[in-house]
């Protein structure tokens, strides 16, 4: 047991403490962050995919501990001074995956709990995942042994083996110029064919606009920005950075989405910079969340809102930490 895991159980047994914690950061705005839902374990592991299970019982958490609020309402508070009830939390999902109507909305509807889905517009036509999802489920499903890139030889014969390389190549895509990663992207698809396309009742298949436009009446999601093509931001010039923000706008608009909320690809501090920010504010975004671990607190940049981290293996100790702000 690592010694995250360690400190997550001490405080997990010790409800006083964490009470504690979260009562000394009650005028701080929790926004949790996840991709995913599935309902039946993955053959290789994949950290954005959280199993149903784990989501419910993160929901009656947060139903039982917090206030759910959207996170408008969340970036209203940081720009206006408005109050917020104590301990609200916004809960937000990257890349509109389908999974977010078929098992993640179900839950949040039978608790009336709002969300905001970040959208990657260029995909909402085909229900094609973005760049990284795809170069996942390529390599997930194939029957190659191994897989080439920039010098090193990754190897492709188990399920952890898979979810090494795969974290391995895409971690250095992410750190290249976009049209150098996109270059290599499609180099390494090339290499893994034959595999299995992404289904549009698979895993990976995101949501269609009709689906995005019935979910937006329904109420409870809203639906915001992650860009045109999941490109990260600060690794385009600024001319291409400026027509991905207007066009993923436009088409949210086009299919009755305000269009004012906004997630960084990636959304470590590397993934945008202050001129991202200005484009952002220019283009009519009302805020951006990030990446970055942490709560928000009056005062917060409302461009670089601070996330709560949830993914495959997070345990409900490790969430009730996050959550205090541990």
């Amino acid at each position: 047991m690592t010694l995250p895991d360690r400190v997550a159980k001490a405080l997990s047994s010790a409800p006083t403490i964490r009470r504690s914690f979260r009562h000394m950061r009650k005028d701080c705005a929790a926004i949790v962050m996840y991709h995913g839902i599935v309902s039946q374990k993955m053959e290789t592991e994949n950290w954005c995919q959280l199993h149903v299970d784990a989501f419910d019982e993160q929901l009656t958490f947060l139903q039982e501990n917090y206030t759910v609020v959207s996170l408008r309402e969340i970036a209203e508070q940081i720009v206006t001074g408005k109050s917020l009830p104590d301990n609200a939390v916004a809960i937000t999902f990257d890349d509109a995956f389908r999974s977010i109507a078929t098992l993640a909305y179900p839950l949040l509807k039978a608790r009336s709990m709002r969300a905001t889905v970040f959208v990657v517009t260029a995909n909402s036509d085909s229900r094609q995942p973005a760049w990284p999802d795809k170069l996942f489920s390529a390599i997930q499903t194939t029957h190659k042994a191994e897989l080439s890139f920039e010098g090193a030889v990754f190897g492709l014969r188990s399920g952890p083996e898979k979810s090494s390389s795969y974290a391995n190549i895409n971690r250095t895509l992410k750190t290249m110029n976009a049209e150098r990663a996109m270059e290599c992207f499609e180099a390494l698809l090339d290499q893994l064919m034959p595999f299995e396309a992404i289904a549009p009742g698979g895993v990976f298949a995101t949501l269609s606009w009709n689906e995005i436009e019935h979910l937006s009446k329904e109420g409870l999601l809203e639906f915001g920005s992650h860009t045109h093509t999941h490109r990260i931001l600060s690794r385009c010039s600024l001319d291409v950075q400026r027509l991905e923000l207007r066009r993923s706008r436009d088409l949210l608009r086009d299919h009755g989405c305000a269009a004012d909320l906004f997630a960084y690809p990636n959304g470590t501090p590397e993934d945008f910079s202050a001129a991202t920010k200005r484009l952002l504010q220019e283009l009519g975004y009302k805020c951006a969340v990030s990446s970055i671990p942490g709560l928000n607190e009056l005062g917060t940049d409302r461009y670089e809102l601070r996330r709560v981290p949830v993914g495959a293996d997070t345990t409900i100790e490790m969430f009730g930490m996050r959550m205090a702000g541990l």
